[in-house]
Protein backbone atom coordinates (compact mmCIF):
# COMPACT_ATOMS: atom_id res chain seq x y z
CA UNK A 1 0.00 0.00 0.00
CA UNK A 2 3.16 2.21 1.05
CA UNK A 3 5.54 1.18 -1.78
CA UNK A 4 5.90 4.35 -4.18
CA UNK A 5 7.38 6.26 -0.36
CA UNK A 6 9.34 3.26 0.15
CA UNK A 7 10.86 3.12 -3.00
CA UNK A 8 11.70 6.87 -2.93
CA UNK A 9 13.35 6.36 0.88
CA UNK A 10 14.98 3.49 -0.77
CA UNK A 11 16.43 5.22 -3.97
CA UNK A 12 17.14 8.13 -1.55
CA UNK A 13 19.00 6.13 1.12
CA UNK A 14 21.26 4.37 -2.18
CA UNK A 15 21.83 7.68 -3.44
CA UNK A 16 23.00 8.48 0.39
CA UNK A 17 24.95 5.65 0.26
CA UNK A 18 27.11 6.11 -3.00
CA UNK A 19 27.77 9.61 -2.21
CA UNK A 20 29.35 8.70 1.00
CA UNK A 21 31.65 6.19 -0.64
CA UNK A 22 32.28 8.82 -3.42
CA UNK A 23 33.71 10.98 -0.32
CA UNK A 24 35.40 8.39 1.14
CA UNK A 25 37.18 6.98 -2.49
CA UNK A 26 37.71 11.28 -2.93
CA UNK A 27 39.54 11.30 0.88
CA UNK A 28 41.26 7.86 1.20
CA UNK A 29 41.79 6.52 -2.66
CA UNK A 30 45.80 7.27 -2.17
CA UNK A 31 46.05 4.45 -0.30
CA UNK A 32 43.91 1.93 -2.33
CA UNK A 33 45.71 3.28 -5.47
CA UNK A 34 49.19 2.93 -5.08
CA UNK A 35 50.22 0.05 -7.15
CA UNK A 36 47.71 0.38 -9.38
CA UNK A 37 48.20 3.20 -12.04
CA UNK A 38 44.29 2.89 -13.79
CA UNK A 39 43.27 3.28 -10.28
CA UNK A 40 45.49 5.82 -9.70
CA UNK A 41 44.38 7.90 -12.62
CA UNK A 42 40.52 7.39 -11.50
CA UNK A 43 40.88 8.82 -8.48
CA UNK A 44 43.28 11.70 -9.42
CA UNK A 45 39.94 12.48 -11.76
CA UNK A 46 37.73 12.12 -8.72
CA UNK A 47 40.22 14.39 -6.51
CA UNK A 48 40.22 17.16 -8.98
CA UNK A 49 36.60 17.01 -9.85
CA UNK A 50 35.77 16.65 -5.78
CA UNK A 51 37.76 20.07 -5.18
CA UNK A 52 36.37 22.08 -8.51
CA UNK A 53 32.97 21.11 -7.10
CA UNK A 54 33.82 22.44 -3.00
CA UNK A 55 35.94 25.69 -4.37
CA UNK A 56 33.69 26.64 -7.66
CA UNK A 57 30.17 27.61 -7.62
CA UNK A 58 29.38 24.45 -10.08
CA UNK A 59 26.54 21.99 -8.93
CA UNK A 60 27.29 18.51 -8.15
CA UNK A 61 24.95 16.80 -10.42
CA UNK A 62 23.21 18.86 -13.54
Amino acid sequence: MHTVPDLYSALATAVLFLHALFIVWVVFGAVVTRSRPILRWLHIVSLIWGVLTELTPWPCVR
